[in-house]
């Protein structure tokens, strides 16, 4: 951070905590308001607490899920941002607090991750330090912390700078500087596979544009295939075991939609002039982008009497027209049923509101640019843009402070708890879109007796997390079957006194292992090993970060 502390200043110090006391001065209240996702964000960190508790570490099934049969989220939604939340729990904070603090941390990056950005692109101090205020209370990623406690897309905005500024020095200026797209997008990727797989495909359409460029300067071009190609060495180890996963069985994401994108479309007119939340808490949604895109073209048009340096218009306005024509994507004029039709991708993005992701850090970089060559009446127009939109940011958070259900950790409890129950905790998982396809949960809950065997047999059990422990004696006939209280995932494993046992996925998705030969009596540990591709991916990752972080190192000494 010596860019920070080289030009740490009172006046910086003042913008950079009004960003961050403005966009999140609800965590300083007892309280906490129940956002669209936060119970199950909430049911994640304290998972991965308990996971961590029971010797696991990675957690990539999360324990006491269903009942104690556990649950595949860190095998398919990254999470490698949350363990510091984590580890705070089991030091005894509670799970709300460390939530507040992993939210505290992030606003306050957010915040300093675009002041850079904007300063190394713009070398203006005023147009940074509005920009940054700008985006950190800005309507969407204001209604993302609160409204509908989107943890994944909040992380995400923290590296949405990063990409910015890989983008910008690619295709513009120091290539050499290609590792900040890498940052970028690993920690996208790491925080939410939405806004990586949104933003990957702006990306593509950038380079497409930008064909011509490469191919005259072939240096980027070398330099983008490097930034590419080391992004996705540092996030192997969560992508490639999660592609195998779906390889390996189908789940339910596989089968279920559970929302048309259509249906989440806006009037056009709405995107551009509504900037307020509406209707009841529990079906708040963003209302559209407000009017800040029009003071920001205003900005633009003024600003073009200024002269603004030719690679550095076109970075505005060329975001300046992806911003409008995802925002238009947004609106029911945009042909989304015949689009599904043909690209069922599209399906993944669940709601095409979305991409105020992209308008919101683009227009923002747009506004800086043109705010840096405008002139004063300019300006005066652009401060009145930021305090306008600030203002409709906090606004959104006032609403959902006052009138949106408060939650505790109280509420995590299952009001109903069974004899046979692992813990008295209930997890949220969505739409289940992770548990098997061939899995009933309902029968799943009906059990009496959550183990099924194939033989007369005695046996003792002991389930710690994802481990169980079976003790058994009377074997006499060969191929004894026995099916556990765990999801089936790969990865599972079963070890009769060391030696190892196949394991199948059993009836209703459950892990089932045989032992085919009669052995009388044993002992036989079911837990979860993980596959050989998630331990070679995870040293491949963790050797290319130490890489990296050399690479950077040693381009940060050249221009020492």
């Amino acid at each position: 951070m010596n860019f920070l502390t080289k030009r740490l200043n009172v006046g910086l110090l003042v913008f950079l905590v009004a960003a961050v006391g403005l966009s999140c001065f609800g965590l300083f209240m007892n309280d906490l308001p129940k956002g669209h996702d936060l119970s199950f964000h909430l049911a994640r960190i304290e998972s991965l607490s308990e996971g961590i508790r029971f010797g696991e570490l990675p957690v990539r099934i999360y324990p006491h899920y269903f009942k104690g049969y556990g649950y595949a989220n860190g095998l398919m939604y990254p999470d490698l941002f949350l363990y510091p939340a984590a580890f705070l729990c089991l030091t005894g904070i509670g799970v709300i607090w460390a939530y507040k603090g992993l939210i505290l941390v992030c606003t306050i990056l957010t915040a300093i991750f675009m002041y850079r950005t904007l300063i190394k692109i713009t070398r203006q101090e005023w147009a940074s330090r509005l920009g940054m205020l700008l985006y950190t209370v800005s309507l969407y990623r204001v209604v993302d912390v609160w409204t509908r406690a989107a943890l994944g897309e909040v992380l995400a905005f923290m590296f949405i700078p990063f990409v910015l500024l890989g983008i910008y020095y690619i295709f513009f200026d120091d290539d050499r500087q290609w590792y900040e797209l890498t940052i970028g997008f690993t920690g996208i990727f790491l925080s939410h596979l939405l806004s990586g797989a949104m933003w990957s495909s702006v990306m593509v359409v950038i380079c497409i544009v930008f064909i011509p460029k490469m191919i005259k300067e072939p240096r980027r071009l070398w330099n983008l295939i490097k930034a590419t190609g080391m992004t996705i060495l540092l996030v192997s180890f969560f992508l490639f075991p999660m592609f195998e996963q779906l390889m390996d069985q189908k789940l339910k994401m596989s089968e279920d939609i559970a929302y048309y994108l259509g249906d989440s479309v806006l009037p056009l007119k709405a995107i551009f002039l509504d900037s307020k939340i509406e209707g009841h808490p529990n079906e708040w949604f963003p209302g559209g982008i407000g009017f800040s895109v029009m003071g920001i073209i205003a900005i633009g048009l003024a600003a073009q009497i200024q002269e603004i340096p030719k690679k550095l218009s076109v970075v505005a306005w060329g975001s300046v027209i992806i911003s409008l024509v995802v925002l238009v994507m947004m609106s029911d004029i945009f042909p989304w049923y015949e689009v599904l039709k043909y690209a069922k991708v599209f399906e993944s993005l669940q709601f095409v509101w979305r991409l105020l992701m992209i308008a919101t850090s683009l227009l923002v970089l747009a506004f800086a640019i043109f705010y840096s060559y405008s002139t004063s009446y300019a300006k005066v127009l652009g401060i009145l843009t930021v305090i306008l939109s600030v203002i409709v940011g906090v606004e959104a958070q006032i609403e959902t402070l006052r009138y949106m259900t408060k939650v505790d950790s109280s509420l995590l409890v299952r009001e109903e708890i069974s004899e046979y129950a692992v813990n008295d905790r209930d997890y949220p998982v969505g739409n289940s879109e992770y548990v098997p396809l061939k899995t009933n949960i309902i029968n799943m809950y009906g059990l009496e007796n959550r183990y099924r065997v194939n033989q007369e047999i005695e046996y003792k059990t002991k389930q710690e997390g994802t481990t169980i422990t079976i003790e058994f004696e009377g074997q006499t006939q060969p191929d004894l079957q026995v099916e556990v209280p765990l999801l089936y995932y790969k990865g599972y494993g079963a070890k009769l006194e060391g030696r190892s046992l196949e394991v199948i996925s059993g009836s209703n998705g459950a892990v089932s292992f045989v032992i085919p030969e009669v052995v009388g009596n044993g002992i036989v540990v079911v837990s979860y090993e993980g596959t050989t591709l998630q331990h070679i991916t995870l040293g491949i990752s963790i050797i290319s970060f130490i890489a990296f972080i050399l690479i950077v190192g040693r381009s940060k000494l050249k221009k020492i």
